[in-house]
């Protein structure tokens, strides 16, 4: 029932995640510490903010997000899409939207109408006074990566994976998934280090040689 209600959170049904996680707290003897995360998790999913968003997001009503950027820079989003969930290994719980605003500095430019706002930041909500709500969701790429050694066998795969069980072509297993968070997508790959390699398309490749080259002058770089 644990990983049930992670699984709910991280798949953006978090009506469902909060009321498994009240039954865990109500009738289960808990550790200290997943007491504590479902107690942070409930706590989250119940705040007015998310019932708010929610009426929004069921009425399929466009709305407008003020918001603080976690460097303390106040924005404002058309949102004309969005869904309410978690990431993977995240504690934190975001609005998933697509908005009128595009992101200059996006990655992929595919992606740059798509955004992850932290709900702890959101300063208000208000309609946006039409109905141009989006009937396909979020933009999306599809992306290939290949991962061998130990991974072959061990990989787990995602509800975004095209298919549940990747082939596997002389020793590689080749994933092909949908991506609409590039943030995201690195910090999910990268655990599989130098085992994982992204084949297509080609400004996926770039975007990830780019920020291994980041990394790599990290470590070249003496410190203190």
């Amino acid at each position: 029932m644990l990983q049930a209600t992670w699984t709910l959170r991280d798949t953006g049904q978090d009506a469902a995640a909060e009321t498994l996680a009240c039954i865990l707290l109500e009738r289960f003897n808990l550790s200290d510490t997943i007491r504590e995360q479902l107690e942070s998790l409930a706590s989250r999913m119940s705040v007015p903010i998310v019932s708010t968003l929610r009426s929004y997001i069921q009425q399929k009503s466009p709305f407008v997000v003020d918001y603080r950027s976690a460097t303390g820079k106040a924005c404002q989003y058309t949102v004309r899409y969005a869904e309410l969930g978690g990431f993977p290994g995240e504690r934190y719980n975001y609005l998933k939207c697509w908005v009128d605003e595009a992101n200059e500095y996006a990655e992929i430019e595919g992606l740059a109408h798509n955004y992850t706002l932290n709900l702890n930041r959101i300063i208000s909500i208000n309609s946006v006074g039409d109905n141009d709500w989006r009937s396909v969701a979020l933009d999306k790429i599809l992306v290939e990566f290949m991962l061998i050694g130990n991974w072959v066998g061990s990989y787990e795969s995602s509800v975004d994976d095209v298919v549940p069980r990747p082939p596997i072509i002389n020793g590689k297993l080749y994933v092909s998934r949908y991506v609409s968070f590039w943030h995201f997508f690195k910090r999910d790959i990268i655990r599989y280090g130098a085992d994982c390699k992204i084949v297509a398309p080609v400004r996926a490749v770039e975007s990830m040689r780019a920020e291994i080259r980041k990394m790599l002058a990290n470590y070249q770089t003496k410190t203190g």
